[in-house]
C-alpha cells in the first residue's frame, strides 16, 4: 500500500509571537478617519455598487492601529524569493507578506507549498540587517508607502543602526527610485544589502517592522516619519495631474482629451517615470489638488499637505481603498471620476484601458 501523502496545511505564524528583542516603535493609536468623497459618478454605470461605495468604503470610520514592532527574526528562518514569505521550519509567516492575518492565514500555506516546491538554492545571509523585502515588493505603492515606511520609521528612531536588505529586482526606474528613496531618508548604497534573484535566503540576525498597515490604514506615526520636509525644487505647481502615460495597465483612452481639459485649469502634467524621488516628494508637498489614475501614481500622497484635493480616475466597477485611506488620514477631499472600462474579456478588469468623462471631470474639479 502506497503511503498517504499528507495535505495538511503548513501552520501560519504571526511576526509578534516571534520575533526577539521586541521594541515598540509606534504605540496602538485609536484613529479618525474622516468621510473625504466629495463626488463619484458611479451611479451613471452602477447605483449599486455606488450605493456600496458611499455607505461601505468611502464611509466614516474610526479603526485602532495595533503598536508598530521591531524585533529580530529566529536565526535560521528563511526568506522564500519568488513570494518574499518567510518562513520557519514548515511554517509560514503570515504577516510578513500581508498587513491583514486573514488573508495571511488563508494564504500563507499555498504561497510557502509553491515556493518549496521550486526547489530554489538557499543561500545564507549572516550580516545583521533589517529585512525590507515583502510580497509586493514591485508595486511602487505598496514600496512607497508600506516598505518605505518602515525604514524611515526606524532611521527616526535609530538612524544609521541598521544594514537594509532589499530584493536587487523591478525594472531599471523602479529600482532607481527605489535606492534614492532609501537616500533621501539618510541610507545609503554603504548601507543596503542587495538580494538577487532566483535563490531563497537563510536569515542568522535579520531584523524585521511588523506591518504599518493594518484595516486598510497605515499608522499615522509611519505616516509622520514618512513627512519629510522636501530638497529645494524650482518645480512647485499647485494643480499636478499623473497620467499614467508611462504604465502599461490602466490607461485613459481618452488621454488627449483629458490632459486638454486639465490643461486648461491650470494643471502641471506629469510622469512619475524616471523623475528622481527627491522631485517627486517636491511635486506632491506643493499641489493643493492632484489628478491622477487610481493607482500607484497616488502613492505620492504621503507627502502632500493637509486638505489636499484628489481627483481620482478609474473604471466603473472598481475601487481600493488603499488610496482613499492617504486621503483620509491628510484631512483632504476625493472626487472619483468613473469611466467605461474597454476590457475585452482578456487580463484583469482593471487594468484595462478606459475613458474619462470629460463632463464628469468638470464636476469633480469643481468640487475641489
Amino acid at each position: 500500500m502506497a503511503d498517504a501523502i499528507d495535505t495538511t496545511p503548513a501552520p501560519v505564524v504571526h511576526l509578534d509571537d516571534i520575533l526577539e528583542r521586541q521594541e515598540i516603535l509606534f504605540p496602538a493609536r485609536k484613529v479618525s478617519l474622516p468621510r473625504a468623497l466629495a463626488y463619484s459618478n458611479e451611479a451613471d454605470f452602477d447605483p449599486v455598487v455606488a450605493a456600496g461605495l458611499s455607505n461601505g468604503t468611502y464611509a466614516t470610520r474610526v479603526i485602532t492601529a495595533p503598536p508598530v514592532l521591531i524585533g529580530r527574526l529566529p536565526s535560521g528562518t528563511v526568506l522564500r524569493d519568488r513570494q518574499f514569505l518567510l518562513s520557519i521550519g514548515n511554517s509560514a509567516v503570515g504577516q510578513s507578506y500581508s498587513a491583514d492575518p486573514t488573508p495571511a492565514k488563508r494564504h500563507a500555506p499555498q504561497l510557502l507549498a509553491d515556493a518549496v516546491a521550486d526547489n530554489r538554492p538557499i543561500a545564507d545571509l549572516g550580516a545583521e540587517c533589517l529585512l525590507l523585502a515583502r510580497r509586493g515588493h514591485n508595486t511602487w505603492g505598496h514600496w512607497g508607502a508600506d516598505t518605505l515606511a518602515m525604514a524611515a520609521s526606524v532611521e527616526a528612531q535609530h538612524r544609521g543602526r541598521f544594514r537594509y536588505a532589499i530584493p536587487q529586482a523591478g525594472d531599471l526606474n523602479f529600482f532607481t527610485a527605489m535606492i534614492q528613496s532609501l537616500a533621501f531618508y539618510g541610507i545609503g548604497l554603504n548601507r543596503l544589502i542587495f538580494l538577487p534573484p532566483h535563490q531563497d535566503y537563510r536569515l542568522r540576525q535579520a531584523w524585521v517592522v511588523t506591518p504599518i498597515w493594518r484595516d486598510s490604514s497605515p499608522h499615522p506615526d509611519a505616516l509622520t516619519a514618512l513627512r519629510a520636509v522636501p530638497v529645494a525644487n524650482k518645480i512647485r505647481p499647485t494643480k499636478i495631474a499623473i497620467m499614467r502615460r508611462d504604465h502599461p495597465h490602466r490607461n485613459i483612452a481618452n488621454a488627449d482629451k483629458i490632459a486638454a481639459a486639465l490643461a486648461r485649469h491650470g494643471f502641471h502634467v506629469a510622469d512619475l517615470a524616471g523623475m528622481p524621488f527627491a522631485e517627486q516628494v517636491s511635486l506632491f508637498h506643493h499641489a493643493r489638488i492632484v489628478f491622477s489614475v487610481l493607482g500607484s501614481g497616488l502613492t505620492g500622497l504621503v507627502h502632500s499637505p493637509d486638505g489636499v484635493s484628489v481627483v481620482a480616475a478609474s473604471p466603473s466597477g472598481w475601487t481600493d481603498r488603499y488610496f482613499y485611506a492617504l486621503a483620509q488620514h491628510r484631512s483632504g477631499g476625493w472626487a472619483d471620476v468613473k469611466g467605461r472600462s474597454m476590457w475585452n474579456a482578456s487580463g484583469l478588469l482593471r487594468d484595462a484601458p478606459f475613458e474619462v468623462p470629460v463632463v464628469a471631470l468638470e464636476a469633480a474639479l469643481a468640487t475641489s
